[in-house]
């Protein structure tokens, strides 16, 4: 199922992606999504990696599909695009699943900076999602 964007080797590494997680089932957020996932998984699933128990929350997730290393705002401006015809459903979800924008970036240079227009924000709010941050400094 996962269609997650292949590690860059040079250049920038970063992406941008919708996940929403709860303690529902994957199906319900199918169901009421109308959208399987690129990536995900149910509360139940047996971890694959490392301890060998249930992950105790299920996650759904779509990605862009524009290679690592385009511009973030390009990953949340595409990703968005793809869900465009599911947006009512995705703010129609309960308060039990929380919905991000989760944003992924390995930098060389700790003093880049990173853009993000009022029009992405006001896209992304009408979808009523937050912003996940995960930013690593590997030049440092």
């Amino acid at each position: 199922m996962t269609n997650r964007p292949e590690p860059v080797t040079a250049g920038p590494d970063h992406y941008a992606y919708v996940t929403i997680v709860g303690e529902g089932h994957l199906t319900e957020l199918n169901t009421a999504i109308g959208l399987s996932p690129d990536d995900g998984w149910d509360r139940d699933d047996i971890r694959p990696r490392g301890r060998p128990e249930p992950y105790g929350f299920s996650r759904w997730s779509i990605y862009s599909g524009l290679p690592r290393g385009a511009p973030i705002e390009d990953h949340i401006a595409a990703t968005l695009d793809r869900l465009q015809n599911h947006e009512d459903a995705i703010a129609a979800l309960g308060p039990q699943w929380k919905k991000y924008i989760s944003v992924t970036g390995h930098f060389e240079d700790p003093s880049t900076l990173i853009g993000i227009s009022v029009r992405t924000h006001r896209r992304a709010a009408g979808f009523g999602l937050d912003y996940d941050f995960d930013f690593y400094f590997d030049g440092m």
